[in-house]
């Protein structure tokens, strides 16, 4: 609306209302309510003051305006789609550069054989890299060593089996082509310690493998109810040779432990003690208990032992030790050793009573993981 300095209407838009606004004086922005709706109003006076300009919106209308302006689709949808490409592009390069490594290791491990274990060698390698590769390269090694070592030992239980079973295979046919009651009597006792040798290797090989693969603990027991249990398992042996079994420590050892593990190693232990000890001598097992109720389990004997040069391999598979008159499948010590570490425990080997012989220190930790010394 155009009016005069007398508040007179000169001209204007047919659809605004001809009249002036409450304030005639007002310049710039200001609202105003003009035959019952709201406008705002931006007032411009002449230099002269002789006319004055009203340039008037309805409040729906700005408010229409600005929707349909700001909140369109092509208001919203548009710069999304011209920013967001040029925001992504410099994100999606620097993603696929860092990545990049990463890639070409994935597909150096993809492209390997299932048999190819070799340490994984990468050039560039970048720094955030090389702890992964490091740590690929550590478990290919464990899993290299420890595929190596099973190998090893179906070898090596392959040539130790087929002895027995070739031994059986003669004494069947001794049996079958004897002449006298009395030839087939004593192939027959024949093949039966036969039999008796090669069930007791299959038996020993099973015990290992489920004593490496930490399948076979067994229920916590007393150790001292251990001891005295395999003791007297061996008492018929030991009388046989004329040793004298002793057992030195507490009645009651309030130590839980594996019944199994612990009386399979103390079994094969005792055992050896036995067998290659002198007629008439000693084996004395000794539990000493200490303040953090570890325990240290000794077995020890004054046979012919085990010469200093040759106690590092003694736990090995299959190893017998160069003693004259060494029998047996030399898998006896390797169960004791796969035995203890059901139980984290360390075994030390040392001379025997008064330092004739052998004996052999299991170290138990306790419950805090603390060794008790031995």
């Amino acid at each position: 609306n155009l009016w005069d300095a007398g508040g007179h209407w000169v001209a204007g838009s047919p659809n605004v209302p001809r009249v002036q606004p409450a304030d005639a004086d007002a310049a710039g922005f200001h609202d105003a309510v003009l035959a019952g709706e709201a406008y705002r109003v931006y007032t411009r006076w002449t230099d002269n003051r002789k006319f004055r300009i009203d340039v008037m919106q309805t409040g729906q209308g700005r408010r229409a305006d600005f929707n349909s302006v700001m909140l369109s689709p092509a208001s919203v949808v548009a710069p999304l789609l011209v920013g967001l490409p040029l925001l992504l592009l410099p994100v999606l390069f620097v993603v696929r550069c860092g990545l990049k490594p990463m890639r070409k290791l994935s597909d150096e491990l993809a492209a390997r054989k299932p048999d190819d274990l070799t340490p994984v060698r990468m050039d560039e390698l970048v720094a955030e890299l090389q702890p992964v590769v490091t740590e690929v390269n550590g478990t290919l090694h464990k899993l290299d060593d420890l595929l190596r070592r099973e190998r090893n030992f179906l070898a090596d239980a392959a040539h130790e089996l087929r002895t027995p079973l070739a031994v059986i295979s003669a004494q069947v046919d001794d049996v079958l082509h004897a002449d006298t009651p009395e030839a087939r009597a004593e192939a027959e006792r024949g093949l039966q310690a036969g039999l008796g040798r090669a069930n007791r290797l299959v038996g020993q090989l099973l015990t290992l493998a489920r004593f490496e693969a930490k399948a076979d603990k067994g229920e916590p027991a007393d150790v001292a109810d251990v001891v005295r249990e395999v003791l007297a398992a061996y008492a018929r042996e030991a009388r046989e040779k004329s040793i004298q079994l002793a057992y030195r420590g507490p009645d009651q050892i309030p130590v839980g432990c594996a019944h199994h593990t612990l009386e399979t190693a103390l079994g094969n232990l005792i055992g050896n003690a036995i067998r290659y000890g002198r007629p008439g001598g000693q084996v004395i097992v000794r539990v000493d208990l200490e303040a953090s109720l570890a325990f240290v389990l000794s077995v020890c004997d004054d046979g012919p032992g085990i010469a200093p040069e040759e106690r590092a391999r003694m736990f090995d598979r299959f190893w017998r030790g160069s003693q004259s008159g060494a029998s047996g499948s030399g898998l006896g010590l390797a169960i004791v050793a796969a035995a203890i570490r059901q139980h984290n425990a360390r075994i030390q080997v040392e001379d025997g009573i008064d330092g004739r012989g052998l004996c052999v220190k299991i170290s138990v930790p306790g419950p805090d993981g603390s060794y008790a010394a031995g």
